[in-house]
């Protein structure tokens, strides 16, 4: 099957539980590749479940990171059978998954994050770390096209650490 149309999804899954299987299967069915933030659940067992419940066809779930400390989980979720190239770009955070996609003479880096919520001093140097990683990312990618979604915990409006870190970028 070839990619006629690039469709990308976002979702903060907030506990990868039974009750939310229906929507994210209706939005995977809608979608080239789907980010999920927040799935509370190891790559392994992330994988298992996106498989059984969502979508028994042929699936790749990207690296699905999770720091075991918090309820996270990042992950970049799309059918083999699209026809792309995908490659896996590394990153250091746990809080990233990023991936290099080639449709035909398209390329483009595709960007899922989950930031921190809270404002403490960790949280706020770990927010400012996460974006510098992003930067990289997208100086080093070489690409014309980038694509960055997932869930910001930030809000233009707040007067926060947040906000003075992306300003700071």
């Amino acid at each position: 099957m070839q990619v006629k149309r690039l469709s990308i999804s976002s979702y903060n899954v907030n506990g990868f539980s039974e009750g939310k299987s229906i929507a994210m299967s209706k939005l995977f069915e809608k979608s080239t590749f789907m980010l999920l933030q927040e799935t509370w659940l190891n790559d392994n067992a992330f994988s298992s479940k996106f498989r059984d419940e969502i979508s028994k066809k042929s699936v790749y779930v990207s690296d699905n990171k999770m720091d075991l400390s918090n309820k996270g989980g990042v992950s970049i979720c799309y059918n083999l059978n699209v026809g792309n190239k995908v490659e896996t770009i590394p990153t250091n955070s746990k809080c990233i998954c990023a991936k290099k996609i080639i449709i035909g003479e398209i390329s483009l880096v595709l960007i899922n994050v989950y930031m921190p919520c809270t404002d403490t001093v960790d949280d706020l140097d770990k927010y400012s770390s996460i974006l510098q990683e992003i930067s990289t990312i997208c100086i080093k990618s070489l690409t014309p096209m980038i694509i960055i979604g997932g869930d910001w915990n930030a809000d233009s409006r707040r007067n926060d650490g947040r906000k003075n870190s992306s300003k700071s970028l």
